[in-house]
């Protein structure tokens, strides 16, 4: 009798260790993915923050405010070079 207890109670913590074995591999195996994406997202911020050969995001705002600038500038000298255009085509009508 002493003996069965003691066999069932060795399997009991036999079955409690194996369900911790599972658990902690299931752990282990969620965290290395994690750690890995966090390595993958770690590397991307590294790289939009302009750490990396490629553009930063600040170097192309300030390229997108320079394109912005050039077309306000190119639209107002087109509207005037229309206004003296139309104004030009005024007197040589009024001339004739």
């Amino acid at each position: 009798m002493y003996s069965e207890q003691l066999v069932n109670h060795l399997g009991d913590l036999k079955e409690k260790k194996n369900n911790l074995e599972t658990q902690i591999g299931a752990y282990t195996a969620e965290q290395n993915e994690l750690e890995a994406e966090m390595q993958r997202l770690t590397s991307r911020l590294v790289e939009l923050n302009g750490n990396t050969q490629t553009e930063s995001i600040k170097t192309k705002h300030e390229a997108k405010l320079q394109y912005m600038e050039a077309i306000k500038e190119t639209e107002e000298n087109y509207l005037k070079a229309l206004q003296a255009s139309q104004n030009s085509l005024k007197v040589l009508k009024k001339g004739k």
